[in-house]
């Protein structure tokens, strides 16, 4: 740390976030967008379904007459399952054809049998056995879409925040004649750092998920940061030093420095 730090720069430097706007952007409008997209399947496909299931099951029968046209189920890893198909229901003035959707969650491997069930005053809302064997199942299902769908925005928005205060933690040190401060480092997890600096105060930076420590001691797991007067903690540096504004040959020099 001692040569490094000879080596370092002593005037102003500029201290370049690892995360642009657009990432931070990308984060938060992506999670947002992509659980609005869940939610808005689940309200246009699966809702109404379920909704139109309840209304009949109490006076639902099979009716021997229908049949089932292009019936098939997907599974996922034998527990997640969608079956859909087309039903179609023969009256005395035509018939009626009902496509109908079922997702629900059970262990599972193999095929599925399937009859139509209707209540006969509306034959308009006919379904399947399996729909109705796992109605409360499927509303299950379909919490669980609503939660992921919730999870998904919050990560994206947590992700986008931290990639934000890292900028501006950045931005507060840039300009600055900065300190070079070894850091001691915990570890990395889906680019989120985990750092204590000297004192032993521990803290987190959101960083690209390819980026690199600029390692001092990789016995001790200790790396390269700067500081500077007020600054709330330090920033670490990569392994190809791109974050700080270094001419190339003081770059050179802080490599050769590390040894």
């Amino acid at each position: 740390m001692h040569a490094v730090h000879a080596a370092f720069p002593r005037r102003p430097l500029t201290l370049r976030s690892p995360h642009g706007v657009l990432g931070a952007v990308f984060w938060g409008l992506g999670g947002t967008l992509f659980c609005l997209a869940i939610l808005g399947w689940l309200a246009a496909t699966i809702v109404p379904q379920i909704q139109s299931d309840f209304a009949i099951r109490d006076a639902a029968v099979p009716l021997a007459n229908a049949r089932v046209q292009d019936g098939k189920c997907r599974s996922q890893l034998g527990l997640l399952h969608t079956c859909e198909a087309t039903l179609v229901v023969p009256l005395k003035s035509g018939e009626v054809r009902r496509k109908v959707e079922a997702t629900f969650a059970t262990p599972h491997l193999g095929t599925w049998t399937v009859r139509v069930m209707a209540d006969p005053q509306r034959p308009e809302l006919a379904t399947t056995d399996i729909a109705l064997d796992r109605l409360w199942n499927r509303v299950a299902t379909a919490g669980g879409g609503v939660l992921f769908a919730l999870a998904m925005a919050l990560g994206g928005l947590i992700i986008a925040r931290g990639r934000l205060k890292t900028r501006e933690k950045a931005k507060a040190l840039s300009g600055q004649a900065l300190t070079p401060v070894p850091l001691a480092f915990h570890g990395s997890q889906r680019g989120t750092w985990s750092l204590s600096d000297p004192q032993g105060r521990r803290f987190a930076v959101e960083v690209p998920a390819k980026a690199r420590p600029f390692v001092l001691d990789p016995a001790r797991g200790i790396v390269l940061g700067v500081t500077a007067p007020g600054a709330a903690h330090p920033i670490p540096l990569d392994d190809r030093l791109r974050w700080v504004g270094l001419t190339d040959e003081e770059r050179a020099a802080l490599i050769q420095a590390r040894g």
